[in-house]
């Protein structure tokens, strides 16, 4: 046999055996939960990332506001002097730190949104969860047989075969006396 055939061979096996996997609803289920845990989790950390830039945003704000304030109040200052390069140099000062506060500003809600966003996609993922072990649970309890309608064999009401045959025995001699009657 060449190498060839032997590696189509070993691919072939092991897709047969990828497909009988996916074929078992009890695997997939369990794969499913697998993925949808991780997806959780990531948008947990998602979450987490977003919260602490958040903060940092926050902090950076106050920052600039402190800033923004001593600048203004050097402004004013300024205004009270004849010198026009100062007080412009003064004025292109505020206004940076206006324009780098509105930024972080409009950051910050970028971030509040994405947070909500993520918070919403979290609780969705996680009833979507709820949903898929509640199927799981369900697959569990059924019998291992889904097609057969009867009881196992470990139920209260599996009849043994001692039980099986006098009823045969039974029915059989009923039908015999019955032709015999009906003569």
């Amino acid at each position: 046999m060449t190498l060839s055939k032997r590696i189509k061979r070993l691919f072939q096996a092991d897709i047969n055996h990828v497909i009988e996997t996916l074929e078992c609803p009890e695997y997939m289920l369990k794969l499913s939960l697998q993925e949808m845990k991780s997806c959780i989790e990531q948008t947990k950390q998602q979450c987490d990332v977003h919260q602490k830039n958040q903060t940092h945003l926050k902090h950076t704000i106050l920052e600039l506001n402190n800033r923004y304030l001593k600048q203004e109040k050097d402004f004013e200052l300024c205004l009270e002097q004849p010198d026009q390069d100062l007080i412009k140099r003064q004025l292109r000062k505020k206004l940076e730190l206006q324009k780098m506060k509105d930024y972080k500003e409009s950051l910050y809600e970028q971030q509040e949104q994405s947070i909500q966003t993520l918070l919403v996609q979290l609780e969705h993922q996680k009833e979507k969860l709820e949903q898929f072990v509640h199927r799981q649970e369900l697959l569990e309890s059924k019998p291992q047989n889904p097609t057969s309608h009867e009881p196992t064999t470990n139920s209260q009401w599996h009849v043994s075969e001692d039980e099986l045959e006098l009823a045969y025995l039974k029915q059989v001699k009923n039908k015999k006396v019955k032709v015999e009657e009906g003569q």
